[in-house]
Parts: structure tokens; C-alpha cells; sequence
């Protein structure tokens, strides 16, 4: 399992719901495979499609042992926003600010299929938000304005090149 990068159209896919049924010890060897490309490229955390697995899941890291989110649902947002600077593991490099609402209610399922519900606030909520983005075929590049992105990617050839001189 590998992760993908811009460009690829396997990213814009909407992802497929995960069922109960998928549960075997392949699709665990999956989750961990989906773990490790998220440590090896020291994420934050990964959706699925970043690796090729068109499931609707995503690898949170936390302190002890990553969450596995599985059939993520928004089920109600804040009308307060926050302004956060995001990064992609499928865009290394690129950091833009995007603004989502601060907080969220969610609705999900863990790899023992209970379903869990939760409120996230400042930076959690963001993340859960941009890794649902990435099963919904979203990525973070789609929510910002053509010049801006254009802005971040001239930084981001200036660092390079700044970079390489070196």
C-alpha cells in the first residue's frame, strides 16, 4: 500500500461504505497497512483513499493507539468558524488556510462495529473534517480561491528552490 499523491484520480472518488461484513483480517492487515503509510510519512493522520482503499475510513494519530474511524457522518456543525493551516500527506509541502466550522458532532464506527458519537472543537474538528473531505473526493486544494492556491504553490516552489541551492 502506497500513498498517492496530486494528481491522482483516485483521490476525487466518493468512497464506498464500509459494512459490517468487511470486518475480516484482511481488511485489519489493511487498517494497518493504512497506519504504517500514515507513520512512514509522518502524518497526522490518512484517509483511505490516499492509499488506494476506496472505503470510508480514516487513521486518526493520538497519544496512544491511532483511532480508526469507519463510516464517518457530520451530524451538526457550528455556525463559529475557524481559520486553520492545513497540510495534506497527498500534497507534501503545501499548507494553505482553510476556513470549517469549529465544532462538530459526529457519528462513526469503530473496528468492533459499535457506533460511537462525539463533539470535536479547534483543531480536531478540522482534521475529522478534512480527512471526511478526502472520502467525499474533496481535497483541501478545492477549498480555497485560484489565486490563493497559486500564491501557496509559488511559496512552495520558492522553498524548494531556495532548497536545492543549498
Amino acid at each position: 500500500m502506497e500513498l498517492l499523491y496530486t494528481g491522482d484520480k483516485q483521490l476525487l472518488e466518493k468512497s464506498i461504505e464500509v459494512t459490517q461484513s468487511d470486518l475480516t483480517d484482511d481488511f485489519n492487515n489493511d487498517i494497518v497497512n493504512l497506519t504504517n503509510v500514515m507513520y512512514l510519512h509522518d502524518g497526522l493522520a490518512i484517509a483511505a483513499p490516499q492509499a488506494g482503499m476506496q472505503k470510508r475510513l480514516f487513521v486518526i494519530r493520538n497519544s496512544s493507539n491511532p483511532s480508526i474511524i469507519i463510516n464517518p457522518e457530520i451530524v451538526s456543525f457550528s455556525k463559529e468558524t475557524i481559520l486553520s493551516r492545513e497540510g495534506c500527506l497527498s500534497f507534501p509541502g503545501l499548507y494553505l488556510t482553510i476556513r470549517r466550522p469549529e465544532t462538530i458532532m459526529y457519528k462513526a464506527r469503530n473496528l468492533e462495529w459499535q457506533e460511537q458519537e462525539g463533539e470535536l472543537s479547534g483543531e480536531d474538528a478540522v482534521m475529522f473534517q478534512h480527512e471526511l473531505d478526502h472520502l467525499n473526493g474533496i481535497l483541501f486544494v478545492d477549498k480555497v480561491s485560484e489565486f490563493k492556491l497559486k500564491r501557496a504553490k509559488k511559496a512552495l516552489q520558492k522553498k524548494i528552490t531556495k532548497n536545492s541551492k543549498v
